[in-house]
């Protein structure tokens, strides 16, 4: 899953300020240029690049558009990475209150007598416990690598987005 985010987001990269200086000067070159990026920011460019010649108005909707249809894609895995934090605490106290309970069945049974016989119960609790850790804490600091990620790529595209409108001079009328 980690490695399917990575290659979502990790293949979408801001254009060198080479691509944006001959952005409508030379569109063949342009389009040479971002044909080498893969990933969202280059579908937009693509797409600006290709409508160059429209209203700013309307290419400015065009590059909305492609920005709105990556997002969803780019966020995908989110939910449920915080799913994957949020519950993984909630199996390990699940299992931590079993434990316990089969702990106080067996001292009911056999009164307290005998240490061995608790110690499979207390350790059933902890054992789940360490493994509703060990699972959510990584899963917490990928959702936050990926949520910062997926807002850096969004907000690339739009800095982008934003510069190559700018950049274009009004048509004549």
């Amino acid at each position: 899953m980690v490695a399917t985010v990575q290659h979502q987001i990790g293949n979408s990269r801001r254009p060198s300020v080479d691509f944006i200086q001959i952005r409508t000067d030379n569109a063949p070159k342009a389009l040479k240029h971002i044909d080498t990026m893969k990933g969202y920011v280059g579908d937009v460019l693509k797409s600006a690049v290709e409508n160059r010649h429209e209203k700013k108005e309307y290419l400015e909707e065009i590059m909305y558009e492609k920005m709105l249809s990556a997002k969803p894609a780019l966020e995908r895995w989110i939910p449920l990475i915080a799913l994957t934090a949020a519950t993984a605490p909630l199996l390990g106290l699940l299992g931590t209150v079993t434990g316990m309970i089969n702990t106080f069945n067996m001292i009911t049974v056999f009164g307290t007598g005998d240490p061995r016989m608790l110690s499979g119960g207390i350790s059933e609790a902890l054992i789940t416990t360490k493994f509703g850790l060990v699972v959510a804490v990584p899963a917490l600091i990928c959702h936050a690598f990926v949520t910062r990620k997926v807002k850096g790529v969004l907000g690339s595209m739009e800095q982008i987005s934003v510069g190559f409108i700018n950049g274009l001079s009004d048509p004549e009328s």
